[in-house]
């Protein structure tokens, strides 16, 4: 798990220069084993979206953060449905960062798994577990990082030069009604910030070093695209570095009358690339 670059650039960021002597280097080793042991918790808590049931996931957080030390806010704003706000505050110089995670994970088709996928368990230094990469894995980072703040820099003496609002929200994998979209709605004031650090983008590590960093400013969404006058349209679909020699996939589809095409990212169509370029040829 390579979370802890994240949580150093978090602590350097947020620290202020005046009272940074003053926070202590973490165990990085010790932090790693923590966190783990807090994402295979959390996995173990089926959260498939629908229903979601994200309640008792955001009650560990709750657990975990206040006896930590750090304020919180636990809501529940539909039966079973979970939210969690928590904040630990710096001087007011800059305006707060927010992370964020979501609790809820999408479905399982149980035929396709060699492993229980809420078991959490962990094969050849790998961690298998439905929600272990979206997004529990940055729940447990998030996490995580609040505690090494409030251990590291704050009950050490040292000050952040802004707040750090930590949000676990629900029903990302659906409509987002009870999900941020309740946040917004009912408790603004609690989530209100400069900036957002959440889920999109990636880091690749070989080697043990970084390769690239993958930075999304928006997130994905349906595109519905009218092609009148066109009898095909063929994706090409571009592989990473990491997949098969064969890096060009092609799919041809043969839309009907009206010819619309609903595209969501080529992703069932190669194992981890994304849609690079679209053509539509007449036949």
């Amino acid at each position: 798990m390579r979370f802890h670059s994240f949580v150093a650039a978090t602590l350097m960021t947020l620290a202020t220069a005046p009272t940074i002597a003053a926070a202590q280097e973490p165990d990085w080793g010790a932090a790693r084993q923590e966190t783990l042991e807090h994402l295979q918790a959390m996995i173990r808590m089926n959260t498939v979206n629908p229903p979601g049931n994200e309640l008792p996931v955001a009650r560990y957080l709750d657990s975990t953060l206040k006896a930590a030390g750090i304020e919180t806010h636990l809501f529940e704003p539909a039966p079973g449905r979970g939210a969690l706000v928590a904040r630990i505050k710096g001087n007011g110089s800059k305006k707060p960062v927010l992370i964020m995670g979501h609790m809820d994970v999408v479905g399982v088709e149980r035929a396709h798994w060699s492993v229980d996928p809420f078991a959490a368990e962990i094969k050849d230094g790998y961690l298998y577990g439905r929600g272990a990469i979206d997004d529990k894995g940055m729940l447990a980072a998030n996490l995580e990082t609040m505690l090494l703040l409030k251990r590291n820099v704050i009950d050490k003496g040292g000050t952040l030069s802004r707040d750090v609002i930590f949000v676990a929200n629900a029903d990302e994998e659906q409509s987002g009604e009870w999900g941020m979209g309740w946040l917004i709605a009912n408790h603004p004031e609690l989530i209100r910030a400069e900036f957002a650090l959440y889920e999109g983008g990636r880091v690749r590590i070989v080697g043990g070093k970084c390769f690239f960093d993958d930075t999304e400013n928006t997130e994905k969404s349906l595109t519905n695209l009218g092609l009148p006058q066109v009898d095909l349209i063929q994706f090409h679909v571009w592989e990473d570095d990491w997949a098969d020699d064969d890096r060009w996939r092609r799919a041809a589809v043969c839309p009907s009358d009206p010819p619309f095409l609903n595209h969501r990212g080529g992703r069932r169509d190669c194992r981890f690339g994304r849609t690079r370029t679209a053509q539509c040829l007449r036949a």
